[in-house]
């Protein structure tokens, strides 16, 4: 009775099986890619960033002011301040961007006349130490690992770098914003407006090889397993197999 309760479960796997060689081959070699590709819709030059001013002077919100509009961050701003008020002597600040000075900024829903528009993006901040003492470079290492911040160095200086994922919203220029704009960042900016999109292509490649392998998997899962789990049950049966040994 174990014998033939033990086979019955060797059949039910086998079954349970069937068909699988073929999905691995397909799922191993997936014939369709999905990418995402950033739109660029507008650039606009970066003119100055610094804080907004509030009358209560109670929120601390940074704004980037562009040449034809205004960034206003709402999220992102505690540590964005923390790291710029970091004192640190023959300090400067920069932002890390790509090889042209581009700051990309994701667009989730563009709307040509909305009045507000969101945006995220991961804010790159670097401080570059130069001529640091051993002191300094401690103090460095310190600051960094309360900030979960990355810190190089570098002959005759140090960098810490630090990457804020930043939330804000678009407005046009307007008398009502007011803003300190002493933050002084190295270097000149753009602003890339757009958002990302799916892109999905077939690979062809990977096509023509899961036709070709096809009808082998297919054998594979219709006959040689299938004739495995019968040898089995027949070992199982005629007391040749492991069971028919351990019940002895």
């Amino acid at each position: 009775m174990k014998s033939l309760f033990s086979s019955l479960m060797v059949i039910l796997f086998s079954v349970s099986f069937v068909g699988c060689m073929t999905n691995e081959a397909w799922n191993r070699n997936p014939v369709v890619e999905t990418t995402q590709q950033y739109k660029l819709i507008k650039e606009d030059p970066l003119i100055s960033f610094g804080q907004l001013i509030h009358a209560n002077n109670t929120n601390k919100q940074f704004v980037v002011i562009g040449k034809e509009n205004v960034y206003v961050l709402t999220e992102g701003n505690e540590k964005i301040t923390e790291f710029i008020h970091s004192k640190f002597p023959n300090s400067s600040l920069a932002l890390v961007t790509s090889s042209d000075q581009k700051i990309r900024l994701n667009f989730h829903k563009l709307a040509q006349d909305a009045d507000e528009v969101y945006f995220t993006t991961d804010l790159k901040l670097q401080l570059k130490v130069l001529h640091p003492t051993a002191q300094t470079v401690s103090d460095l290492a310190a600051h960094a690992r309360a900030m979960q911040a990355q810190l190089r160095e570098k002959p005759s200086e140090v960098e810490l770098l630090l990457s804020v994922p930043i939330k804000g919203k678009m407005y046009k220029p307007s008398d009502n914003i007011k803003f300190d704009g002493n933050t002084a960042f190295n270097g000149n900016y753009m602003i890339e407006i757009g958002y990302f999109e799916s892109k999905r292509r077939t690979r062809l490649g990977n096509l023509i090889g899961n036709i070709v392998i096809t009808p082998f998997a297919l054998v594979a899962d219709a006959i040689i397993m299938p004739i495995a789990a019968v040898a089995v049950v027949g070992d199982s049966i005629t007391g040749k197999g492991g069971l028919q040994s351990n019940a002895e």
